[in-house]
């Protein structure tokens, strides 16, 4: 008989996931103890051997504790796990394969040998060990079983508060360990926005409100987020975006000055940008901006990007670009922002799949099919920001000729015909550099390119937008995206 496995653990006391993974099993892993004829072998354990009649304990040998003292009550656990069996030629099968939760001398098991399987009543003295701390492994009795994987998950009964409470104090401990940012009071905050006044609100939208307000030991006017929600994705958005942000330092990024989360509230506070978001200027026709201006916002939002793929160890992808989150100074600088759905990622799970996160209009194909985050799908997102530089147009126009609604493909059939200064804005009045325009508009089709594979690197962004290199050619036709 052949049972195959990994082993994967997670306890969550008091609500907070703490979690282990033995993605396979030697004889150094202090934490594993090896009973009767179980042994590690080739990264598998071997619970007994090939003979009749034997039996073996694989035990992971620290305390797992059940009993929640502040409540007097027993854990809820759940566990899942799936094996393989493949019988052995004349031999006889195995008499029994349990998991087990046990004391150190006693346990209680669930039966697996067939189908149906039963609960083992616990015994008093088990009952007794609880509060102390327990033991869980696997344990068979009969012939030949390797075992490779469990997964197990315990949570203590605890109410909404003291999970809330709970929750809180873990962000305090995270938060408290990165550098830059500082926790504030929400009494500050309050005095700060003259308590969230209307007339102190920057705008909104699907996180919440930002207020505009001042701190007395900061200088200059921030920024107040006010995460309208203490859902379980509000705080994961908002604690993803702390501990993401407190390690960014870029002149084109928006600096995160402090954070606050009391009283049911989450609150972040940024550097003030007195021009507001990019897309105030492209889309409002109160507003307007030079072409110079232009190309240098393109520019800068090409630096942030580059830092946050290549400068930063391991990569950060930011998942959300678009217009209403690059941000300008006093100077019209631009500066990414907006981080929550931002995701550090190793190399080793760069092409791991994630819950999609973005917009609409601006998310790579692959992205949005798939959500694969990946450096690509920034430069896609990337691509369509500086299209909408040049041309001041949304991504979709519903409105618009139907040649024109989708503004990607609107452009590459006025590359394909040489005619990409069409492409300008009006509201430019034919004030532009020529070459700076075309190039910028090719630049943005090659990010927006329908086949990732084809992008360039954020590298050889900044590299074309510089003038140092030729740009490429681009095929006459669009192709379509292998996802469509």
């Amino acid at each position: 008989m052949d049972v195959k496995f990994l082993f994967l653990m997670a306890i969550l006391p008091s609500a907070a996931p703490l979690s282990f993974n033995f993605t396979g099993f030697n004889s150094s892993n202090v934490d594993i103890t090896y009973k009767g004829d179980a042994a590690p072998m080739e990264s598998v354990i071997q619970l007994t051997k090939l003979d009749t009649w034997r039996s073996g304990r694989a035990i992971y040998t620290r305390p797992v504790h059940l009993w929640d003292k502040s409540l007097g009550t027993l854990a809820d656990f759940t566990t899942h796990f799936s094996f393989s069996i493949k019988k052995q030629s004349n031999v006889t099968p195995a008499e029994g394969f349990a998991f087990f939760i046990a004391s150190l001398q006693y346990h209680v098991g669930i039966d697996v040998n067939s189908l149906g399987s039963g609960l083992i009543p616990p015994s008093d003295r088990v009952c007794s060990k609880i509060k102390t701390g327990l033991v869980v492994g696997f344990a068979v009795l009969g012939s030949f079983i390797l075992l490779g994987g469990l997964y197990m998950i315990i949570k203590k009964r605890i109410n909404g508060e003291e999970e809330e409470r709970f929750a809180l104090r873990s962000m305090d401990d995270e938060f408290e360990s990165v550098t830059g940012a500082k926790k504030r009071t929400y009494a500050e905050l309050v005095k700060a926005t003259n308590n969230f006044a209307e007339g102190q609100k920057l705008g909104e939208g699907r996180f919440g409100s930002v207020y505009r307000g001042s701190l007395k030991d900061v200088d200059s006017e921030v920024a107040v987020k006010r995460i309208s929600t203490m859902s379980r994705q509000g705080v994961k958005e908002y604690a993803s975006e702390v501990t993401i942000t407190s390690r960014l330092r870029h002149k084109n990024l928006v600096e995160l000055i402090c954070w606050c989360h009391e009283k049911k509230e989450l609150l972040l506070v940024y550097e003030f940008m007195s021009n507001g978001s990019l897309d105030s200027h492209l889309f409002n026709r109160e507003r307007s901006l030079m072409w110079p201006e232009r190309y240098k916002i393109a520019q800068g939002l090409a630096y942030s990007l580059h830092y946050l793929h290549f400068e930063c160890e391991p990569c950060v992808l930011h998942r959300d670009i678009k217009a209403s989150n690059v941000m300008l100074d006093s100077d019209l600088n631009a500066k990414l922002g907006d981080f929550s759905l931002a995701r550090i990622v190793s190399p080793e799970k760069a092409l791991q799949s994630t819950k999609i996160g973005g917009t609409f209009g601006y998310m790579a194909p692959e992205y949005a099919l798939t959500g694969r985050a990946s450096q690509e799908a920034d430069v896609y997102s990337f691509g369509v920001v500086v299209l909408e530089i040049v041309c001041g147009r949304k991504p979709i126009t519903p409105n618009a000729d139907e040649n024109q609604i989708y503004k990607v493909e609107w452009l590459w059939g006025l590359y394909a015909r040489g005619k990409l200064i069409e492409a300008a804005d009006p509201r430019l009045e034919g004030n532009f550099d020529k070459q700076q325009i075309e190039r910028l508009t090719i630049i943005g089709l090659c990010c927006a390119h329908p086949h990732c594979s084809s992008r360039p690197s954020m590298k050889q962004v900044i590299s074309m937008l510089n003038f140092e290199v030729s740009l490429p050619i681009l095929e006459l036709e669009m192709s379509v995206s292998d996802y469509f």
